[in-house]
């Protein structure tokens, strides 16, 4: 039962981290095409549940590369 509540805090992390950086790659995205274009576009673009689930998943990916090198 501890190695899978040690999964799951990794998982929590790595989730949490992606999500940061998610958000923050999709606002610098935003801020330059704004530059570039000249159109307004809104950050609020940004503020989607679905950027959760991605980073949930991308957390899972991750976790199981890490897992798979450890085993190489």
């Amino acid at each position: 039962m501890g190695g899978a509540l040690g999964r799951l805090a990794e998982w929590a992390g790595l989730a949490a981290i992606l999500a940061v950086v998610n958000v923050a790659a999709g606002f610098a995205l935003v801020l330059a095409l704004r530059r570039m274009t000249g159109e307004f576009l809104s950050l609020y673009l940004n503020a989607d549940l679905t950027l959760l689930a991605v980073s949930a998943l991308q957390a899972v990916v991750l976790q199981w590369w890490m897992e798979a090198a450890e085993r190489d």
